[in-house]
């Protein structure tokens, strides 16, 4: 089964999913075919949307609908029309013993958590406690039937997208990545906070780099303590000795700062020189393509290194522009190269990510069309009952 395809299933996980409840004739929200949006369906759906952050509040019932239709009930009154929803013999006796694992699991998991809070492990308590365990996951619409059900629904979809043609080819997925260039050149341009944010704080895969970036070897040396925090006491209350201290640390490993020079000198890398020196911490996760990228407006880094990383216009490859002091200590930085604007080497990870959303393009375009054949009837005097009840 393809990545995409499994994504799509695990839609179902969030959708409420009473297929053979009756619904009352005030309950349904939503009727396409003989398929049905219930009142608790839609709260329930609503809920679960929300708690996985696919809806902004779990009192959009409007957007719980929409899902529902699409991701549901339409591929579902689809694969009727295929008769991919007969499923009969072993393959549905499987699903059904599948659900039904599923289900004890849930409940073992409860009762197992409990006895181990304390409560005897008698068979009486675990009686109790999975009568207990069955009524507190049906209060949240986790019913045995439910499980069965989901595994169920999600065999006769995976028959389904087998229709959808998913073949993708490699100019698609060149037009593709060209287009997700774009979209990031119009969003970073001049603004290199949302950039560095998304790349060191959220860790995006990012697919365009804005100009400026020159990459860097800092090599951190090792710096007295009691030293570093006289200086920066000095320094964060603007004493006026701060520069002094300054000085006079970065004098303190000049021996250190020598060796570093000679072993660049007899053609050592500087990457190859810092794995000599521990990284702190604070800095171990700015670390990209073999180097630091820094930019003479970057938020993540302190003046004194921006400063020294620009302090020689043309540098060559392993060039040291100078050292200075932060508050992790005296860094040495050497020069690796410039990292000019633009989209960013496509590796194979990304390419395959490109594929797979050219993929998922592909089968809500074929949901959207599929939706699009049918006539769908929405209760609008329910739907606005609903939502004046839990507003």
């Amino acid at each position: 089964m393809s990545n995409i395809i499994q994504r799509f299933l695990s839609i179902l996980l969030l959708i409420v999913l009473p297929m053979c409840t009756l619904a009352g004739a005030g309950d349904v929200v939503a009727r396409v075919g003989a398929l049905t949006v219930t009142r608790e369906e839609l709260v329930e759906t609503a809920y679960n949307l929300n708690y996985y952050g696919v809806l902004a509040s779990d009192k959009d019932f409007r957007g719980a609908l929409d899902y529902l239709l699409l991701y549901q009930k339409v591929p579902l009154l689809k694969a009727q029309e295929y008769g991919f929803d007969q499923l009969t013999g072993k393959g549905r006796t499987d699903l059904e013993a599948e659900g039904e694992k599923t289900f004890e699991r849930y409940i073992d998991k409860y009762v197992d958590d409990k006895i181990s809070r304390g409560i005897q492990d008698t068979r009486e308590n675990r009686a109790a406690l999975r009568q207990e365990a069955v009524d507190y996951w049906a209060s949240y619409g986790l019913s045995k039937k439910y499980f069965v059900n989901s595994f169920i629904t999600q065999a006769i979809l995976q028959r389904l997208y087998t229709v959808i043609d998913l073949g993708v080819s490699e100019a698609e997925v060149e037009m593709h990545l060209n287009s997700l260039v774009e979209k990031e050149k119009m969003r970073f341009e001049g603004n290199l906070r949302d950039y560095e944010f998304s790349l060191y704080n959220r860790g995006d895969i990012l697919w365009y780099r804005p100009e400026g970036y020159r990459k860097v070897a800092l090599i951190f040396l090792p710096t007295p303590r009691q030293e570093l925090n006289a200086w920066l006491s000095a320094k964060r209350t603007g004493r006026n000795d701060a520069v002094q201290k300054q000085f006079q640390l970065i004098e303190s490993v000049a021996e250190e700062v020598e060796k570093v020079l000679q072993r660049l000198k007899a053609g050592e890398s500087p990457i190859q020189i810092s794995e000599d020196y521990e990284m702190p911490a604070s800095v171990r996760g700015l670390w990209r393509e073999d180097g630091f990228l820094i930019h003479r407006e970057s938020v993540v880094w302190d003046t004194d290194i921006r400063e020294t990383a620009f302090s020689v216009v043309t540098p060559d490859p392993f060039d040291y522009l100078g050292t200075t002091l932060t508050e992790d200590g005296v860094v040495m930085v050497c020069y690796l190269a410039e990292s000019y604007a633009g989209a960013t080497a496509f590796d194979d990870i990304m390419r395959e990510m490109a594929t797979e959303d050219i993929q998922r393009q592909k089968v809500e375009q074929q949901l959207e069309a599929w939706q699009s054949s049918y006539d769908i009837f929405v209760d609008q005097a329910v739907l606005t009952q609903i939502e004046s009840e839990y507003n």
